[in-house]
């Protein structure tokens, strides 16, 4: 079976912005961008969840420790593309990066 990766990671990150929500009473906007249309691979959803999960709960989190629990943090995008054998995922956030001290 082949699993839709857009519908897998919209019903992913809505979890995470869940989680997002109860931990730090807000969330960023989350935007799922398709711009090669719906992609559909064989995978395991499950793999694919877990993977998608945590990089929408990185981005949710440096977003929001970034900017503060203001009503004004910028959208995270996540943009998907691929032709049926391969897939990209690419996470764009605001939240900050990594120091470059470290």
């Amino acid at each position: 079976p082949h699993l839709d990766i857009a519908d897998c990671t919209r019903a992913t990150v809505a979890t995470a912005i869940e989680l997002c929500r109860r931990t730090y009473g807000v969330a960023p906007e989350v935007k799922v961008i398709t711009p090669t249309g719906d992609v559909r691979i064989p995978f395991i959803r499950r793999y694919f969840q877990y993977i998608v999960l945590e990089l929408a709960k990185n981005a949710l989190r440096a977003t929001v420790e970034c900017h503060g629990a203001s009503g004004d943090m910028p959208p995270i995008k996540i943009v998907i593309s691929g032709d049926g054998t391969l897939v990209g995922i690419k996470v764009i956030d605001r939240g900050g990066g990594i120091s470059t001290d470290n």
